[in-house]
């Protein structure tokens, strides 16, 4: 036939596979082709109704899509239908250390996302069959949701130890007291401040930080010392007295 003769016509000259499909508009072999998907989620799940886009407006960020690709008998690559799909989920440090769950709608089903205790930053959750399919009805890839904790007005995990920071004043660092603070697990301890505590001093409390495999870390209170300021006629005076009974 005459796509044949042509074929001989290409080889006989001596000229490639490549050279030969190229008169037809460039639609020979490509290799190295991969597929992205870079807008929104809106109209990435358009065709699924207004509850999946709710629920990506509300806790996701979106990402890079990842896609599936293969190729047929003859080598030519051929149009991926399982398409993995990437977003952010924010966490609050409590959520994490106490694990869980986020009740969404998706395609007017309700869905259940389960977070479980100790889950780190950085994490990344699968949910098999809730990314997206390149043709009608065809088998959808996966959500991969990349966990990440807010950042919390007073904890903060540092090399996998929990660090609570506490501000103290200076009349409590200097004479000791006591100081109340509340665990991630809801709990209210009690924290003896020894007399004579310097700024940047690290008390440790066995038992109250992080959860590892089959026990729990300890948990370390950064003191912080605040200084007075603004002090009246009368403050000054005394500490003028103090500070001349420290030299005598």
């Amino acid at each position: 036939d005459a796509l044949g003769a042509n074929w001989q016509q290409y080889q006989s000259g001596g000229r490639g596979f490549e050279d030969f499909f190229s008169q037809f508009g460039g639609a020979g072999r490509r290799s190295g082709t991969t597929y992205e998907f870079s807008g929104d989620f809106g109209d990435l799940f358009g065709s699924m109704g207004g509850g999946f886009s709710d629920f990506f407006e509300s806790f996701f960020g979106g990402r890079k899509r990842q896609n599936r690709t293969g190729f047929d008998s003859q080598g030519f690559q051929k149009q991926p239908t399982r398409i993995d799909v990437e977003a952010d989920l924010n966490i609050t440090l409590e959520e994490a250390f106490n694990g869980s769950e986020r009740q969404v709608s998706i395609d007017g089903k309700k869905l259940k996302i389960k977070i479980n205790p100790g889950t780190s930053d950085g994490q990344k959750l699968r949910l098999k069959g809730l990314g997206r399919s390149s043709i009608k009805g065809g088998t959808k890839g996966d959500l991969f949701l990349n966990i990440h904790i807010l950042q919390h007005p007073f904890y903060e995990i540092k090399d996998g130890e929990l660090f609570y920071n506490l501000d103290v004043d200076f009349y409590s660092a200097v004479l000791g007291g006591k100081e109340e603070i509340k665990t991630l697990d809801g709990k209210k301890i009690s924290i003896n401040i020894p007399e004579g505590t310097e700024s940047e001093k690290i008390l440790r409390l066995k038992n109250l930080g992080l959860r590892n495999a089959n026990e729990r870390g300890d948990l370390f209170v950064k003191v912080h010392v605040t200084i007075p300021k603004n002090l009246s006629e009368k403050e000054k005076k005394l500490f003028k007295e103090l500070s001349k009974l420290r030299k005598d």
